[in-house]
């Protein structure tokens, strides 16, 4: 089991447990972004890979967060936030590692909800349902 504290363009402040064999894991995390107009909260569930190479190493991963704007009273609207994550590491000492890497961002939500990101590479969807995409970074520390 590893513990990670990390932030990213999304969610700036975010906790994860990561769970699984030396090569592939589960991760399960929370976050936070509060801005001006709300404060966004995300709890999300993932599944990714780990390639060690010595002190360094490379995880891929994909994490989908449920997103809620400043409470938990929106649980039946669409909000999602998909994550795929590439990020390349080093371990310090046999506890502590960090991290970095480019996110690809897929924000799927319903028209009740606002944007996450005010500048996207594509957007889609119709009427009642948007999908909006960038590309962000993901930064943090691992402890185990």
């Amino acid at each position: 089991m590893f513990q990670r504290v990390f932030g990213g363009d999304a969610l700036y402040a975010n906790v994860g447990i990561k769970l699984g064999s030396p090569h592939i894991y589960n991760i399960f995390a929370a976050g936070i972004a509060p801005t001006k107009d709300v404060t966004r909260i995300g709890m999300g569930v993932g599944l990714g890979g780990h390639i060690p190479f010595k002190k360094a190493y490379v995880d891929i991963d994909g994490i989908c967060y449920w997103i809620h704007n400043g409470n938990f009273n929106n649980y039946n609207q669409l909000n999602l936030l998909n994550q795929i994550r590439l990020m390349g590491g080093y371990s310090f000492t046999k506890g502590l590692a960090a991290y970095a890497g480019p996110v690809l961002n897929v924000h799927v939500y319903d028209s009740s909800n606002p944007a996450i990101a005010s500048n996207t590479v594509f957007q889609g969807g119709d009427s009642q349902t948007y999908v909006d995409g960038w590309i962000g970074f993901v930064v943090g520390l691992q402890f185990f």
